[in-house]
């Protein structure tokens, strides 16, 4: 089976974009790479980052063009339409959007959103709940004094960024969709933690799909809610990994494994896994 992954960070840290040692990153580029040789990923979504990280991604995405589809982040807070047609000029193909400090359904954006229209960029939009660096449902919860330092560091980034997940929720991807039939649009996570109301969204707007990266927790939300073929159409789903490289074998196994109990068909499970981002994508 080959594989599009819709849902491929530039294997760096997306938060410290200004501490990044690019021999470094491209030796994490470099082992990504030979990880989807040897999975059969054969097409993927490689997104940018804040500062260089958009930097790179535009280099790896001339370099590695056979495989890599970029997508450049956008900040929708500081951006102009000219930075998307500069994005476009650079090879990129679509836009990753996340953690904007109004909703995505403001007005404000909506120049934005008209220019990426216009360009042809596919955008694919942060969902639902943001995660952190602990998982407090666990129950022995990390205390020592280095993770509780860590945990503040990411707070402290979040906290200038001015966003909360309350603005990124899959409702908002309702509007944009309507607004701008011809946008094509992706929300990550299946709306992690709404997602009757990202089903519902997909089901009404002919422009809207969701990806099913976020690991573990997503998946089991998505089989055990039994949302595929009842609440949302297997072709508005999208195989995503959004996973650290060793780990994204798993992620297709353990989705392939859900998959055949819930008796998908080897077409619908192509479906997902490749033909629906390709459509997309224009592969």
């Amino acid at each position: 089976m080959k594989i599009f992954d819709t849902h491929v960070h530039y294997p760096v840290s997306f938060f410290q974009s200004e501490n990044i040692n690019i021999k470094t990153a491209e030796k994490n580029l470099y082992n990504l790479i030979e990880t989807f040789n040897r999975i059969n990923i054969v097409k993927a979504c490689l997104i940018g980052g804040p500062g260089i990280i958009n930097d790179l991604t535009a280099d790896a995405i001339k370099k590695y063009s056979n495989l890599f589809i970029g997508l450049a982040f956008l900040d929708l807070d500081e951006s102009k339409p000219d930075h998307i047609k500069k994005f476009k000029q650079l090879g990129f193909r679509g836009l990753k959007l996340i953690c904007p400090k109004k909703n995505y359904d403001d007005e404000a954006y909506f120049p934005l959103y008209d220019e990426a229209e216009k360009q042809g960029m596919v955008c694919l939009f942060h969902t639902g709940i943001l995660g952190g660096i602990e998982d407090y449902l666990k129950e022995e919860s990390g205390t020592s004094p280095a993770l509780i330092n860590d945990v503040k560091k990411f707070e402290s980034i979040l906290k200038k960024t001015g966003t909360s997940s309350a603005k990124m929720q899959p409702i908002t991807l309702d509007t944009i969709g309507t607004l701008f039939p011809e946008l094509k649009i992706i929300g990550a996570h299946v709306g992690y933690g709404m997602y009757d109301v990202a089903a519902a969204v997909a089901r009404w707007r002919r422009n809207v799909s969701f990806d099913i990266s976020g690991g573990d927790v997503v998946r089991r939300h998505i089989i055990e809610g039994n949302y595929i073929k009842k609440e949302i159409n297997v072709k508005r789903l999208l195989f995503g990994s959004d996973s650290k490289t060793e780990r994204v074998e798993n992620e297709i196994l353990d989705w392939i494994r859900e998959f055949d109990k819930i008796g998908l068909t080897e077409e619908e499970k192509n479906n997902i896994f490749y033909n629906n981002a390709a459509k997309i994508f224009e592969e």
